[in-house]
């Protein structure tokens, strides 16, 4: 596997996670009610605890999307060093 096969195997895998970050923003948005509602079904928690809850996993997924595409921290930084 070439460096090249490898750089756009990672570009796309970056693509896809803003794509899924931008979705789950937007569905955190306009479906906050909704999804409240059907998890409020299964697990008996406060309005409060879900957006906590919604919202760190936004931020989580978007630290690790930024660490991804950021090269000083990247996590296949050292794999790349190893290869040249």
């Amino acid at each position: 596997m070439d460096i090249q096969t490898l750089t756009t195997f990672f570009m796309w895998c970056t693509i896809i996670n803003l794509g899924l970050l931008i979705l789950t923003s937007l569905a955190c948005i306009f479906l906050g009610d909704f999804s409240y509602r059907m998890n409020n079904r299964f697990f008996s928690i406060s309005r409060e605890t879900f957006n906590i809850a919604v919202f760190s996993f936004i931020a989580l997924f978007k630290i690790f999307i930024i660490g991804e595409t950021n090269e000083k921290t990247n996590y296949f930084s050292i794999f790349y060093s190893c290869t040249y």
